[in-house]
């Protein structure tokens, strides 16, 4: 992320996770050169054909690498809070509130309001991380001098003493493949991660069995709750590709907003009913993005729904909805056919990779299901006053 300060110097704030999109290209580069080849616009496929990696390049794109969440031990992955929790004296969780109230007599405050989000975080299994303020200045370099009103500055992660846990799958990659692109991969984990990030760092890295890392909180209870009558609460634990920005730039309002959660969910399976949602957005974009992503064609940025955003559904068909909700869980979310068709990604979902950054092989999409602390964490009795709802309240969209 970049801000600016009062005296406009840019500063680049690393974020805690790292993305699996971040992991995937530092493997694609070590394995373009183990295989002896420096092209870059050369597929894996073809640079790896022949050679000891063929399996692996030519599956590449199939595998999915969740982001990398540092945790307080290194064999219990954070969850990301939802942003259905509130404070009003107390921590309370409204996803399965059917309306607006007070609590204990007051209006809650949500997570934007809170001055300080470190004691929810630690519930989560958030650690707290020590960060390392940098300054530099950018360099005149026909003089070799520093150039005048050119300071920025590096807010980065002290890295030392945490470790990152991902998830891999493979299971869009063919049976008979499988287990020879497993041992690729684990044999290329071996190396560590080199050329990591901005500061281009090696990382060691550790490829672990199936089920050896656990979730600060469980994040699959597909049955919690499930049933006719029931509800089932899905929480981004990475930010989605949901929303189509043409159809919110034409109506700018909150219930705008919730069909157009409705229209993409509905595209993605007929088993759950969009009931009511919590939820933020973010454009994403940029030059780089623009001319690698959209071929130089007008500029339109990617809308993005943050991760910690969440969404409760009503139940319409049980064995169909368990069936949907597990696969992606495994995969993560795919894009609704409104963003193929909005951002003219095309039919071709194998290769979505080449024309978005925000697939879910690069870890983006990744959900959790019916957190315990949904129901731990409502309020109840006289804690709850509902309040009546106000319709079609405007919201800022641009």
């Amino acid at each position: 992320s970049i801000f600016f300060d009062r005296t406009h110097t840019p500063r680049f704030e690393s974020k805690e996770e790292i993305p699996g999109g971040v992991i995937r290209g530092c493997l694609a580069r070590m394995i373009s050169r183990l295989a002896g080849r420096s092209e870059q616009n050369r597929k894996l496929e073809e640079i790896t054909r022949g050679t000891k990696l063929a399996a692996l390049g030519e599956n590449f794109s199939k595998i999915r690498i969740t982001h990398a969440f540092p945790g307080n031990t290194c064999f219990t992955r954070p969850v990301k809070p939802p942003l259905s929790l509130v404070k009003a004296d107390a921590l309370y969780d409204a996803a399965l509130l059917d309306g607006p109230a007070l609590i204990n007599g007051k209006a809650p405050d949500f997570s934007v309001d809170w001055k300080d989000h470190g004691d929810i975080n630690q519930l989560f299994g958030w650690p707290c991380l020590d960060r390392e303020l940098r300054v530099r200045t950018a360099i005149d370099r026909e003089n070799l001098r520093k150039e005048s009103e050119k300071l920025f500055a590096y807010d980065m992660i002290v890295p030392a003493g945490y470790c990152w846990l991902a998830r891999v799958d493979l299971s869009a990659v063919d049976s008979n493949q499988r287990e020879a692109v497993a041992d690729q991969l684990a044999a290329l984990f071996s190396h560590g991660l080199l050329g990591l990030g901005k500061s281009k760092v090696s990382v060691k890295t550790r490829l672990l069995p199936s089920g050896s890392v656990e979730d600060a909180h469980a994040i699959d209870q597909i049955e919690n709750w499930m049933g006719i009558d029931a509800l089932l609460v899905l929480t981004l634990q990475t930010p989605a590709l949901l929303l189509d920005p043409a159809e919110m730039a034409a109506k700018k309002s909150a219930a705008a907003l919730f069909k157009n959660y409705q229209t993409a969910f509905k595209g993605l399976t007929a088993a759950l009913n969009l009931e009511r949602f919590f939820a933020r957005q973010n454009l994403s974009g940029g030059r780089y993005q623009h001319g690698r992503f959209q071929n130089n064609a007008t500029y339109r940025p990617w809308l993005l729904t943050e991760a910690g955003s969440l969404f409760v559904f009503s139940v319409k068909q049980y064995d169909k909805a368990v069936q949907d909700v597990k696969k992606w869980l495994k995969t993560g979310l795919p894009f609704p056919p409104a963003v193929l068709k909005g951002y003219k990604l095309g039919d071709d979902t194998a290769r979505l990779w080449e024309k978005c950054p925000f697939v879910p092989q690069n870890g983006y999409g990744e959900i959790a299901v019916n957190l315990n602390i949904h129901a731990e964490y409502c309020p109840e009795g006289e804690a709850f006053q509902p309040i009546e709802r106000i319709e079609n309240e405007e919201v800022n969209c641009e």
